[in-house]
C-alpha cells in the first residue's frame, strides 16, 4: 500500500528526526571543542588561524563521507532492499558516537575525526530514507511526503542543538561528552525501532555488488541526462548558497546587531522551528497547486530576495521577520529537489538517483567550511551576500531546465 499511511510511514519520519536530533545534539560543540580557552582539544600555542582550519575540516568530514556514501548506500538500497541498508548504517553511526565520546575523554583529535567519518556514513542513509518515502508514496503525494520528511528533519535539528549545549556542561560528564553519549544513545533507539518495525519497502533480487568507484560512475552517469544534470548542478549551487549563509550568518548577527551567544541560539531555534512548520503544514497547499519546477523557481527567487533583505535592514526586528520567510522557502526548495530527482527515475533507480541528491547536497556542505576564510576576510556581510547570489543563480539555472523541458515536449 502506498500513501501516508502505510505502516513505515511514521517510522521512517521518527529515522528521520532522531538522526537529525542526533547530529544537532553536537552541533554547537565544535567551535568551543576548538576556541575555548579552557578547551584540551588542542593547545593554547596552536595559533588562531590554525583553529580555523582544524574546525573547517572538522566541520568538512561528515558531509565529505555523505558525498562518497551517499550514492552508494541509494543504489545498494535499490538491490539488497531498504531495511538492510538502514540497518548496518544505524550500526556504524552508534560506533561513531561512541569514538567520539571516546575522543572527547581523551582529547583525541584524530579519534574524534575518525568518529566524524564513521557518523557521516550512518547519515548518508538519508538517502535510503528518501528512497523509501518515495517507495510508499504515490506521484501527487510525493512532494508532500517528502515535505514531512523534512519537517521530521527541522524538528530534529531544532531540538538537537537546543539540548546539546546544555549537556555540554553537566557536570556528571566531562565538558562536551555528553552530547556524543545521548547521540548515540538515540542513534541505537533508531536501530530497535527499524529492527523491530520497519517493513522492507523495496523488494529485488539481489545483483552485483558495488564498488566505491562504481558509486562515483553512477555519479557521472546521472550528470550525463541533461534534466537531470540541471536539476543536480542548481541543487548544488542552492545547497551551497545555504551552507555558507546558514553557518556562517552569526559573523554578521554578532558584528551587525550585537547579539550575544544566547540570543544567536535562540534565533536558530526560532529558524528551525519554523522550517520544520512550513514544511509539514504551510508549503502543502502550494506544492499541490504548482508543478515541482514552478514550486523550486519560487522557493529560490524568495531564498535570494528574503537574504539580501539582509543587507538592507539592520534593525533586529528584520532578523524575526525575514528567518521565517527564509526558512519558508527553503522548505519549499529542498523536498521540491527530491520529487524532481525521484520523478526523473522509476521504480528500480530511486534510491541511486536520490542518493546522488544527497551526495551533491553533502559536497555542498563539505566545501563550504573550507571557503569560508577567504570569504570571510572580505567582511561579515559576506554569508549574506553570497547566500542571496548562490540561490539566484540557482534560480536561472532552474528556469533553464524549464525552457529545457519545454523545449523537449515540443519536439
Amino acid at each position: 500500500m502506498r500513501g501516508s499511511l502505510h505502516p513505515s510511514f511514521l517510522l521512517l519520519l521518527a529515522i528521520a528526526f532522531v538522526d537529525m536530533l542526533g547530529i544537532g545534539l553536537v552541533y554547537p560543540m565544535f567551535s568551543s571543542m576548538i576556541f575555548h580557552p579552557t578547551a584540551s582539544l588542542l593547545g593554547p600555542e596552536v595559533s588562531e588561524g590554525m583553529k580555523g582550519v582544524c574546525l573547517g575540516a572538522l566541520l568538512s568530514t561528515m558531509p565529505a563521507m555523505q558525498f562518497f556514501a551517499g550514492p552508494i548506500l541509494g543504489t545498494l538500497s535499490d538491490q539488497k532492499g531498504r531495511k538492510t541498508i538502514i540497518t548496518k548504517t544505524l550500526v556504524v553511526g552508534v560506533v561513531g558516537y561512541l569514538a567520539a565520546f571516546i575522543a572527547v575523554l581523551h582529547s583525541n583529535l584524530p579519534l574524534l575525526f575518525f568518529s566524524r567519518m564513521l557518523v557521516g556514513v550512518s547519515a548518508a542513509n538519508i538517502s535510503v530514507v528518501s528512497a523509501c518515502i518515495a517507495d510508499v508514496s504515490t506521484p501527487e503525494q510525493k512532494s508532500k511526503n517528502f515535505g514531512l520528511l523534512n519537517m521530521a528533519w527541522g524538528l530534529g535539528f531544532a531540538v538537537g542543538p537546543f539540548v546539546g549545549g546544555r549537556l555540554a556542561e553537566v557536570s556528571f560528564a566531562p565538558p562536551f561528552a555528553a552530547p556524543f553519549l545521548l547521540a548515540g544513545f538515540m542513534t541505537l533507539l533508531n536501530l530497535l525501532g527499524v529492527l523491530l518495525l520497519l517493513r522492507e519497502t523495496h523488494r529485488t533480487p539481489a545483483t552485483d555488488l558495488i564498488s566505491w568507484r562504481q558509486g562515483l560512475r553512477n555519479f557521472k552517469l546521472a550528470f550525463q541526462k541533461r534534466t537531470l544534470c540541471a536539476t543536480y548542478i542548481a541543487a548544488f549551487v542552492a545547497f551551497f548558497g545555504w551552507s555558507f549563509y546558514y553557518e556562517f550568518i552569526p559573523v554578521a548577527w554578532i558584528q551587525r546587531y550585537g547579539l550575544g551567544t544566547a540570543s544567536v541560539g535562540a534565533l536558530y531555534g526560532y529558524a528551525a522551528l519554523f522550517y520544520a512548520v512550513s514544511s509539514g503544514l504551510l508549503i502543502r497547499p502550494i506544492v499541490g497547486a504548482l508543478k515541482p519546477v514552478k514550486v523550486l523557481l519560487l522557493a529560490l527567487v524568495l531564498l535570494a530576495a528574503s537574504i539580501w533583505g539582509l543587507l538592507i535592514h539592520t534593525s533586529t526586528i528584520w532578523l524575526y521577520i525575514l528567518l521565517p520567510i527564509q526558512n519558508f522557502a527553503l522548505a519549499l526548495s529542498y523536498p521540491t529537489f527530491s520529487t524532481m530527482v525521484s520523478n526523473a527515475g522509476n521504480e528500480s533507480n530511486q534510491g541511486e538517483l536520490l542518493g546522488i541528491l544527497q551526495s551533491v547536497d553533502a559536497f555542498a556542505f563539505a566545501v563550504s567550511p573550507i571557503s569560508s576564510g577567504i570569504l570571510l576576510s572580505y567582511g561579515a556581510t559576506m554569508p549574506i551576500f553570497v547566500g542571496g547570489a548562490a540561490h539566484l543563480l540557482a534560480a536561472l539555472i532552474t528556469l533553464r531546465y524549464l525552457i529545457l523541458i519545454k523545449k523537449v515536449k515540443a519536439s
